[in-house]
């Protein structure tokens, strides 16, 4: 019975081993499978975030490169009414001197659409190599140069307003007057006739 008794105890001991050893190991699978789960789900969003990330950055310099557009073409049309009015014999050096005014700062403010824009590329690169710090830096360039663009629209519109306007009206109010003299001359040579 001592016998029976001695293998009893040794099958169980080596049965409570195994079971023991056995559910440690399975926990380590587990445990590994758990973690290959979450670094996977990391990883997932994380490519979730870096393309938000980008693609807000591409519609912000978007938006950005179109402001810059319409402010090149309002240049461009003040230029072509200070060519008509030179044709028309309109003394254009107040419109000349006013466009001179706008052409800088628009091109102050084409050069900080262009610095911006670089650094939202940037940003856009930094953000998908997972560098927190380096991104982090980079937004915080691209928020400053995006005050350089508000700061350069702004002197765009105070220059448009101060400026291109008055010119403008000028140039509107001596359109008036020779069109009402071209009509009243005309008036008179026909009554003559």
């Amino acid at each position: 019975m001592k016998k029976f008794y001695r293998l009893t105890l040794s099958v169980i001991g080596v049965l409570a081993f195994t079971l023991i050893g056995g559910a440690t190991a399975f926990a380590q699978s587990d445990t590994t499978t758990r973690s290959d789960e979450v670094r996977t789900n990391q990883e997932e969003r994380s490519a979730v975030r870096c393309e938000r990330v980008q693609q807000s950055l591409e519609s912000r310099t978007t938006r950005v490169t179109e402001a810059a557009s319409t402010q090149t073409a309002l240049y461009e049309r003040i230029a072509n009414v200070i060519a008509g009015a030179d044709t028309q014999g309109y003394p254009t050096e107040a419109l000349t001197a006013a466009q001179r005014e706008v052409a800088q700062s628009i091109t102050n403010f084409g050069l900080a659409v262009d610095t911006y824009t670089a650094s939202l590329s940037e940003s856009a690169e930094v953000s998908c190599a997972e560098s927190t710090s380096a991104y982090s830096a980079a937004i915080a360039e691209a928020r400053q140069n995006l005050q350089s663009v508000r700061e350069a629209a702004r002197n765009v519109r105070t220059t448009f307003r101060e400026a291109v306007i008055p010119a403008l009206q000028d140039f509107k109010t001596w359109l008036e007057e020779n069109r009402q003299n071209a009509a009243t001359t005309d008036q008179t040579t026909s009554e003559e006739e």
